[in-house]
């Protein structure tokens, strides 16, 4: 660590009568926003009614205030855009017109999780696209633009790079999102590997706005051995204080395995986060796929109810408001229903095949070559395969 610079001065989170006030902001841009696509203040009603009941079936509810400013703008979840910001709206509209349509019949997408690489110098026991990987990419960059563009066409407003590792394929990244026009908020999923100073503010120049560093364990050795190579605690650590430097927003994503889930290592692993200027931490439950296919890694039901009574806890209890804001997408996926097949959001593989999400995976077609607003509409059909589907507000759009 000698040499070394500092980390950025960790955002101190907006809470109490200013993350209250924040809050009345969010609710009445909502409403603005639903009255200028409605055009009717009894349609807009119905719909702000509709999103207010599907938000007070989630334990925290208003209660949950915990914002974090991001130049001029605000942030409290990775699953909605920065507000105010043209991706907001659009997010917002995307969302009342599923619930009482004011479109044409046209599909609209909110999302995608997208593997734009398909190499990794790690080798993670959870690997989702192990089948994927190799030492050459499957799309150039020109395929990648033409995907890019596909969604983009669907009214795609928040795109997650995945991989592989996307920071291997920078340049070709910060490439796409200079010309993907305005109106997309981007987010990169990574492990970290070799996210200097430099990259991350070519990266925060071309357009993007916030890393989500995967750390699965406080522990350097464990951390280190559940992704198959040495070093990868301190890439993850080095790129959270040059994100944090280039003025990204720092977020990290645990996958919380059996071994893992108990008080004592969620609140050190917490306290880390927080000290390398984490704002979220987004919990993932195991599943049974990519490499953990067939496996038992399915965490059990008590410690699912510890994950999230840890969740509460954190985001509402005024003694942990100095603690990052917590992700729970299973919890919210038992609560409401699944936002992926196409509800929301997909995942595209790094052959840019389509799949109702990175745990669900069975490709519906490829968005390269074929008609990506109908695979997004027969999945909507089907439904998820997994659990009911939600109906399509996401679960903190104006908490």
């Amino acid at each position: 660590m000698a040499g070394q610079a500092p980390f950025a001065t960790v955002r101190a989170p907006i809470t109490g009568a200013r993350a209250r006030l924040f809050t009345w902001l969010v609710h009445a841009s909502v409403v603005v926003i639903a009255l200028r696509a409605y055009r009717s203040p009894r349609s807009a009603w119905r719909a702000l009614q509709h999103i207010r009941r599907l938000n007070g079936t989630l334990r925290g509810g208003e209660h949950g205030q915990k914002y974090y400013r991001c130049g001029p703008r605000v942030f409290w979840t990775p699953i909605v855009p920065q507000w105010p910001s043209r991706a907001f709206v659009r997010f917002v509209e995307t969302i009342l017109d599923r619930l009482q349509s004011f479109r044409p019949a046209d599909v609209r997408l909110g999302s995608v999780i997208w593997a734009v690489s398909s190499r990794c110098p790690l080798d993670c026991e959870h690997c989702l696209e192990g089948d994927n990987l190799g030492e050459r990419e499957h799309l150039t960059f020109e395929e990648l633009e033409g995907v890019l563009a596909k969604f983009r066409d669907l009214g795609v407003v928040q795109v997650f790079f995945s991989g592989g590792e996307p920071l291997l394929r920078c340049h070709d990244v910060c490439r796409l999102m200079a010309g993907a026009g305005p109106g997309i908020e981007f987010t990169m999923m990574t492990s970290g590997v070799g996210l200097t100073l430099e990259k991350a503010r070519q990266l925060r120049r071309a357009g993007l706005r916030s890393v989500q560093i995967s750390l699965d364990h406080w522990d350097e050795g464990k951390h280190d051995r559940f992704r198959g190579r040495e070093g990868a605690f301190a890439w993850a650590r080095d790129a959270a204080r040059n994100a944090g430097q280039a003025g990204l927003l720092v977020g990290f994503s645990l996958c919380a395995v059996r071994d893992f889930v108990n008080r004592e290592n969620m609140w050190r692993y917490l306290e880390l986060v927080r000290s390398w200027g984490g704002v979220y931490v987004r919990i993932l439950e195991p599943r049974a796929v990519g490499r953990y296919a067939g496996r038992p890694v399915q965490l059990d039901p008590q410690q699912s109810e510890l994950l999230w009574a840890v969740h509460d806890q954190v985001n509402t209890d005024p003694a942990c408001a100095h603690l990052p804001r917590l992700s729970c997408p299973d919890y919210d996926r038992r609560a409401l229903g699944c936002f992926g097949a196409g509800n929301r959001m997909v995942y595209a593989d790094s052959r840019a095949e389509i799949h109702a999400c990175p745990f669900c995976q069975g490709s519906v077609g490829n968005a390269l070559t074929g008609d990506l607003a109908s695979m997004v509409e027969g999945m909507r059909k089907r439904g998820c395969a997994a659990s009911r589907t939600a109906p399509g507000v996401p679960q903190v759009l104006v908490h």
